[in-house]
């Protein structure tokens, strides 16, 4: 498990980005809707043929879960996570510049999804659906830059994890970082 990612970590930088999601739609309607589902995926668990993503989640939120296709964007988010996690590149990146990583279905089960929306930053795997998938994207990277931004805060702040005088990472100390500070 991360020591820095926490579900608290997510859960803070979340409430910035839902609120630039919000912004998105009510700005001339630059995205389609108001709805979605975010997923973060834990960057030291390795992908392993069968694992299911529920090993990895460390966060999940969504946006309006009284929308009608609400559960439909929770399982794009997870599957668009999925393949990410599982070739280490943007659903986007796989469909359009490495389609031949597309898992042929087996056993019943539904292929890759095709669909934009998911980022990996430096490990981070970052999903988000329920608007175009160009700003899917956009979300999904805005979170994973604010994700890395306060795992680095903790690491270099006064009084963070490097000035600790233990040689080894021990974990967040017993508060929650601030974005602002």
């Amino acid at each position: 498990m991360s020591a820095l990612l926490t579900r608290a970590v997510c859960e803070r930088a979340w409430k910035v980005v839902s609120l630039a999601a919000d912004g998105a739609h009510e700005e001339d309607g630059i995205t389609n809707q108001n709805a979605g589902t975010i997923v973060v995926l834990d960057p030291t668990v390795a992908y392993a043929p069968g694992v299911k993503i529920s090993s990895a989640a460390v966060f999940m939120d969504h946006i309006d879960v009284h929308h009608q296709d609400w559960a439909m964007y929770c399982d794009y988010a997870q599957a668009m996570a999925m393949l990410s996690w599982r070739t280490g590149l943007s659903s986007r990146d796989v469909q359009q510049t490495a389609p031949h990583l597309f898992k042929e279905p087996t056993n019943g089960e539904l292929g890759d999804i095709k669909l934009g929306g998911s980022v990996v930053r430096d490990g981070l795997v970052v999903a988000f659906c329920g608007v175009q998938p160009e700003f899917a994207e956009w979300i999904a990277d805005t979170m994973a830059g604010l994700l890395i931004a306060m795992c680095r805060r903790e690491m270099t702040m006064p009084g963070g994890i490097m000035e600790s005088g233990n040689s080894f990472v021990a974990g967040l100390p017993q508060r929650i970082p601030s974005i602002l500070r």
